[in-house]
């Protein structure tokens, strides 16, 4: 192995294990972009010796630093929360809203119904018209 090799392998490693202490998929992704970033900057045509390849280490910085820095940028972990807040979408505020005016409208057609039985069970009874009994003719004895 080349020596310029074994000091860019040397450097991933480095990178590699200062990166454990970041989640893992934030790890992989940034051991990913430093890779690419060293291959095109190896692929310069300018950069043909040792000491450009240092160069190149030197502009990246320390992997230690690197990792730092992904460290301070990484969002502070939100408090636990065992249930989200459930999200409440423009179709359920519509449903709600339908099935409200649904069960008032019954509600009302119900206190009318009440109401008319009412009124109507307040309403006089026709009185009786009186019935006269006539007695049947009496014969008279002279008659």
């Amino acid at each position: 192995m080349k020596v310029e090799d074994q000091l860019i392998s040397g450097y991933l490693d480095r990178l590699e294990a200062a990166a454990k202490v970041l989640p893992h998929d934030r790890g992989r992704e940034l051991i990913a972009d430093v890779a690419e970033h060293l291959a095109v900057a190896l692929d310069d045509p300018d950069v043909t010796t040792e000491a450009d390849r240092r160069q190149v280490l030197d502009r990246l910085g320390e992997p230690e630093e690197i990792v730092r820095a992904a460290l301070e940028d990484q969002p502070a972990a939100p408090p636990f929360s065992p249930v989200p807040p459930a999200k409440k979408s423009s179709t359920t505020k519509l449903v709600v809203i339908v099935v409200a005016a649904v069960i008032t409208g019954i509600v009302l057609l119900g206190l009318l119904a009440v109401s008319m039985l009412l009124v109507g069970s307040t309403e006089r009874a026709p009185e009786p018209t009186s019935i006269s009994v006539v007695p049947p003719p009496v014969k008279s004895p002279t008659g």
